[in-house]
């Protein structure tokens, strides 16, 4: 399975789009994803044996919808499928009225050492 499908799995049920480099087509509220660095863990003999996906996964929505609770769940949910405990940005955009918050976190990468 790669970083990607990781992801949709581990946020599965939320009930918001979820999309890689997604951005919105209308919707008020959308998750996207982007692979911020992808980078060896183990080195032996000269060669990676496990890779690590620096991964930002974006959560846009209104900024007066309430956020919190939601906010836990997905850390909760990356957690529980494998990613590192995320460190999370809020950001309110106050050009269009939308928070935007950043949940950093890794994963390993299994499937760029599989071919």
């Amino acid at each position: 399975m790669n970083i990607y499908q990781k992801i949709a799995e581990a946020l599965d049920g939320l009930e918001i789009p979820i999309e890689e480099d997604f951005f919105g087509d209308g919707e008020s509220q959308y998750i996207t994803y982007t692979l911020k660095k992808d980078k060896a863990a183990v080195i032996a003999d000269g060669r990676p044996q496990n890779e690590v996906a620096e991964l930002m996964i974006h959560w846009f929505l209104p900024r007066d919808i309430s956020y919190t609770a939601t906010q836990k769940q997905i850390r909760y949910m990356l957690l529980d499928a494998g990613f590192t405990w995320p460190e999370v940005t809020n950001i309110v955009e106050p050009d269009n009225k939308t928070r935007h918050i950043v949940f950093e976190c890794e994963v390993e990468n299994d499937d760029e050492l599989e071919g």
